[in-house]
């Protein structure tokens, strides 16, 4: 197909583009920016056991009380230690907590604790405490990158700022929180009842319409992972538990409940055309139809834009979803279709969605293409003299023009193929492969572009310590999402760390006896070296080992919160494996903060940014710091103290 190349005056809905110029709708509603079946009441999203963010999938394990998450690599979900029944202080929760996902903030409500904790996804460190007091939090939501929450009085909170409570008369026993389609904050209770905050007050909204959940789950608590979260081309009919464990479905299970209607039928408005008589071209529809669902288009044009006829409407398209597919991927339709109406200025479009109850077809988009010059133009005018059969050889004659015209498009953005910022993600491999750039399958296309675009100013000179450090530190911008600080990650070269010893400026004579029988324990005679164990050498000398040992090696040092898990560890090796030169050895160097904010220091309390203040000699009954590492007798003058020359302990001695 030619998505890509449209004639002018084309419409674009969905997706952002345009609004869906809506005539009627009978059980179809616009939802993500598509058009889908509604959900029925009562389907709102399932319970917060579940939370999607960027990359991530995370499972509350309610029965086992511990957060997990899923590993792409490994295709099962993975414990994250110290959260849970096992953890301590914040990390700590009980069995009816519940999980939301913002962003790259994770938010766990524990009822038992009445508090809300928040932390980063990335670095698993504690970003915010909320503590309610005597209430409980009930539930937890995300509203796009905002947090929302219930709790046990009624009392909703968008951010972390009240909203207040409903009115009694509208309900009182609220048990859910969500985000109805438009991103307005709704309460909804248990026999239906929905009140959404607008203009600050609460209404009765029995109209509201919540998108589809991310990860949608049956009436037993299974779940499929969705294809964003697995490595491409793994098996996506793999069912889970709520505990993150494989659930077979047995083929005789009954289905449960329905959540959508079985049929909706949606009719546009009239588009304008601008032109009389216009020959309409084509319709390219694009959307996720699953198995047992389809999607039918019909037309009808005309000069007046007046009512369609009861038998106006054109031979309808029919978009069916695949028998069995293996991944999401699998269900998506992107594909074009000759309008079938007759001539007209103005141009009506029916769309029947079709489900099976619980799974709906979603219309993403569509574009809609008016008159536009076909290669009929290039025959002879007597093929072109009757309409009634130029009508059909101008579609015939289209199927070929879609062809030429994704040719000539690949021909025209040949160019936007070779820059990271403009490539398709489906192209990233291969332009990583052209350019010789070992890039990770699990990241995101965000951390790709961000590795492709860094190779220009690398690898002019690869292999250098500039080069490795450069893309190292891309690396860790791209994973994390945020800009680091200057000298991080570093790379220390071995021969910078072989022993000496200084006096002054003076470089001491190190002969063999000094350290180098130290550096590889080399046994001799008359000093046996350790007595636990002895390393046999054979190559080299005494002399030289301070050189043999210490060449070709460096260490990266990197914070440890940066590579917070063995997976990200891994990843980092494996970069590092790749760029540096093939005879050289590495070490990763992992370094823990002497403070974390909220965990082990308060700033203002006990951790000061700045200068440390000078310390003095202790004045009687202040027990003063002890005299120890980084502290030393200073007067403030060009001369050291000394005993005899004016200076006394307790007065203008000053310890530093």
């Amino acid at each position: 197909m030619s998505a890509a190349i449209v004639v002018p005056g084309s419409r674009w809905y969905g997706r952002g583009w345009l609004p869906w110029p809506t005539g009627t709708a009978n059980d179809v509603v616009v939802a993500g920016g598509g058009l889908a079946l509604p959900e029925l009441p009562g389907g709102a999203p399932p319970e917060g056991f579940l939370a999607a963010g960027p990359g991530r999938l995370w499972l509350l394990d309610r029965p086992h009380v511990r957060l997990r998450r899923f590993d792409a690599v490994g295709g099962r979900f993975r414990t994250e230690p110290g959260w849970g029944a096992d953890g301590w202080d914040d990390r700590r929760f009980g069995p009816r907590a519940t999980i939301a996902a913002a962003g790259d903030d994770l938010a766990v409500a524990d009822p038992d604790s009445h508090r809300v904790v928040v932390l980063n996804a990335r670095t698993r460190t504690v970003r915010l405490r909320f503590d309610l007091g005597h209430r409980r939090p009930r539930a937890v939501a995300a509203a796009g990158n905002v947090l929302l929450l219930l709790d046990d009085r009624g009392v909703a909170y968008a951010g972390f700022r009240s909203l207040g409570r409903p009115p009694a008369a509208l309900g009182t026993e609220w048990r859910r929180i969500a985000a109805d389609t438009e991103g307005r904050v709704c309460l909804l209770a248990e026999d239906g009842t929905v009140v959404r905050h607008t203009g600050g007050t609460w209404e009765a909204a029995d109209d509201a319409v919540f998108p589809d959940p991310v990860v949608p789950v049956d009436h037993a608590g299974r779940f499929r992972v969705p294809a964003r979260f697995r490595l491409a081309g793994a098996d996506a009919s793999t069912r889970y538990d709520a505990t993150g464990h494989e659930s077979p479905v047995d083929p005789g299970e009954p289905p449960g409940p329905p959540r959508h209607p079985a049929s909706g039928l949606w009719t546009s408005a009239p588009v304008d055309s601008r032109i009389l008589g216009c020959r309409w071209h084509r319709l390219t529809a694009a959307g996720p139809v699953p198995p047992g669902c389809s999607i039918v288009l019909r037309t009808y044009a005309d000069d007046l834009g007046a009512d369609v006829p009861r038998d106006g409407w054109s031979r309808p398209h029919v978009i069916t979803g695949p028998a069995q597919p293996r991944t999401d991927a699998d269900s998506a339709v992107d594909a074009d279709y000759a309008v079938l109406a007759g001539r007209g200025r103005y141009l009506r479009i029916q769309i029947e969605l079709t489900g099976d109850g619980w799974a709906t077809p979603v219309l993403g988009s569509l574009l809609v293409e008016p008159e536009t010059p076909s290669l009929d133009q290039f025959l002879p005018a007597i093929y072109r003299a009757e309409e009634q059969t130029t009508g059909f050889l101008h579609r015939f004659l289209a199927l070929f023009g879609a062809e030429l015209d994704a040719l000539e498009q690949r021909i025209r953005t040949l160019p936007t193929r070779f820059s990271p910022t403009s490539a398709p993600d489906r192209l990233l491999d291969e332009l990583a492969a052209e350019l010789g750039v070992p890039l990770e399958r699990g990241g995101t296309a965000a951390q790709r572009r961000a590795m492709l675009a860094a190779v220009p100013r690398a690898y002019s000179r690869r292999g250098t310590p500039a080069a490795i450090r450069t893309l190292l530190r891309t690396h860790l911008e791209a994973a994390l999402g945020r800009t680091l600080p200057e000298g991080i990650p570093a790379l220390v070269e071995g021969f910078r760390e072989r022993p000496s010893a200084t006096l002054g400026h003076t470089r001491l004579p190190a002969g063999p006896g000094l350290w180098s029988d130290s550096v590889v324990d080399r046994p001799r005679l008359g000093n046996p070296g350790r007595h636990d164990r002895i390393t046999l050498v054979s190559v080299g000398d005494a002399i030289t080992d301070r050189f043999r040992v210490h060449a070709h090696r460096f260490r990266v040092v990197v914070p440890r919160p940066l590579l917070a898990d063995a997976e990200a560890r891994e990843r980092f090796e494996r970069l590092v494996e790749a760029e540096k030169p093939a005879h050289v050895g590495h070490e990763l160097t992992l370094i823990d903060p002497r403070a974390v904010v909220g965990v082990q220091g308060v700033l203002g309390v006990d951790t000061y940014l700045g200068d440390r203040p000078p310390a003095r000699l202790a004045a009687p009954g202040d027990p003063g710091p002890p005299l120890g590492a980084g502290l030393r007798l200073d007067t403030g003058r060009s001369r050291p103290p000394a005993v005899g020359r004016g200076a006394r302990a307790g007065g203008h001695t000053v310890l530093i």
